[in-house]
């Protein structure tokens, strides 16, 4: 088997040195290793879903395919921005945001799941597209006067889309070097998005699962509490 080329190799090496910095940083710092500490939690808490039984096209089985998506989207994002790849982290990121309000909309009218399954393109594309999930969401009285579009735009503009003030995530300081780098501040917005986001998105998919034996509901208390915590130092301000 021939070997990987040196860039690649060296890529890598740069990558693991980055992310030495970034725990290094995370290690010294309550407040981010508190992050880290919920973002651990909520991964952890969507594998307690998945061990809920279900049948294969139930609407519980298609919200344990949601869980396993936040899964895999927290996990990525957690290892892109480790390795100094935060545009990319951002980027990926707002995937939850689209999760979540989808979810929300699910928890508002359960009747939703079965429609947003049978849907062809047409209708997804017109009834649940983010802004059409959104525009629905604001119809509840829960989710009225939640601005959940800026967040989205805000994701978008510097993230997702191609704009130059996105630029930011890539060059700091208009830095024309590629490839991954360490950037304290970068990193502490990640994981203040990470732990606040992937904890929104995980509770709500957690609220979804009301039949659970004894052990999924033991996990689920305990998440709780410990998200409240969470909550109310870092979020409730």
């Amino acid at each position: 088997m021939a070997n990987s080329p040196d860039n690649l190799r060296t890529l890598h090496q740069h990558e693991e040195s980055v992310r030495v910095d970034g725990l290094a940083a995370i290690t010294a710092d309550e407040a981010l290793s508190d992050h880290l500490q919920a973002v651990h939690d909520a991964l952890d808490h969507l594998t307690v879903l998945l061990q809920v039984e279900s049948t294969p096209g139930s609407d519980l089985h298609t919200l344990q395919l949601f869980v396993i998506r936040l899964f895999n989207t927290g996990a990525s994002v957690l290892k892109l921005g480790l390795s100094g790849y935060y545009q990319t982290a951002f980027q990926l990121l707002r995937d939850s945001l689209e999760l979540v309000n989808l979810v929300d909309l699910f928890r508002a009218d359960p009747t939703i799941v079965s429609q947003w399954k049978a849907a062809d393109d047409k209708r997804l594309k017109k009834n649940f597209n983010p802004a059409a999930v959104r525009t629905a969401l604001a119809a509840f009285p829960q989710y009225a006067g939640q601005d959940r579009g800026k967040l989205y735009a805000l994701f978008s503009g510097h993230a997702a889309h191609m704009t130059y003030k996105g630029f930011q995530l890539v060059a700091p300081g208009n830095s024309p070097t590629p490839g991954p780098f360490f950037e304290s501040k970068l990193l502490r917005a990640l994981l203040e998005d990470m732990g606040r986001h992937m904890s929104h998105a995980t509770i709500a998919l957690s609220t979804m699962f009301e039949k659970s034996d004894l052990p999924v509901l033991l996990a689920k208390a305990a998440y709780i509490d410990g998200l409240n915590k969470y909550h109310q130092k870092y979020i409730k301000q």
